[in-house]
């Protein structure tokens, strides 16, 4: 008689892949100098949720939308019998006079927020470092890491370096963390699509 194969439920593929993800021993490549704390950018694990998540037969889907008259950030797990949402309200980010670079970054934080709950990472908690400091009320430049990874690899992003006005390293020291995330995210989505 021929085994018949039962799939995992869901909800046990994600435990699976959040204790795959921890055995990977991401590292946190974020640093706040003015909360002195380090914490988890979208590059420090995505690329290995997505490889995992795909040998376990899962993806995943990421949307900010409208519930009424609250927007939400919405993280959909799912693997073609089931879903798991991760659902947040979003918060309106507010580091740029563009606009368009505000939307990007509060789709880059809300990304990373979601798949925060949804893996079970840990930080430190970021509203304790910075409350009741002046910390909270200056502008986060983006890290020595971030500024090094963009100039060396400026002529990928050459498009995005003159919408920002960007014509030296020095204008790189200028970004804020959550501007120079946004690049990285950027360059990450352009070399994956180079392979």
């Amino acid at each position: 008689m021929p085994e018949i194969k039962v799939d995992k439920p869901l909800g046990l593929k994600l435990q699976e892949l959040r204790v795959k993800v921890l055995e990977a021993s991401p590292k946190k490549t974020g640093y706040n100098s003015y909360g002195k704390y380090n914490y988890f950018q979208l590059d420090d694990f995505l690329p290995t949720v997505n490889k995992l998540m795909g040998e376990l037969g899962m993806w995943s889907q990421f949307s900010i939308e409208y519930r009424g008259e609250i927007e939400y950030a919405i993280l959909k797990i799912c693997d073609g019998t089931s879903e798991i949402p991760f659902v947040l309200p979003t918060a309106e980010p507010n580091f740029s006079q563009n606009p368009v670079q505000n939307q990007g970054g509060k789709n880059t934080y809300m990304k990373r927020f979601c798949w925060m709950n949804c893996l079970e990472l840990t930080e430190n908690d970021i509203v304790e470092a910075v409350a009741g400091s002046e910390a909270d009320k200056k502008v986060n430049f983006a890290t020595k890491f971030q500024v090094d990874k963009l100039a060396q690899n400026k002529d990928k992003l050459i498009d995005e370096f003159k919408e920002m006005s960007i014509k030296s390293v020095n204008d790189l020291k200028h970004l804020t963390v959550e501007q120079a995330s946004d690049l990285l995210s950027k360059l990450e989505s352009k070399l994956q699509n180079a392979d």
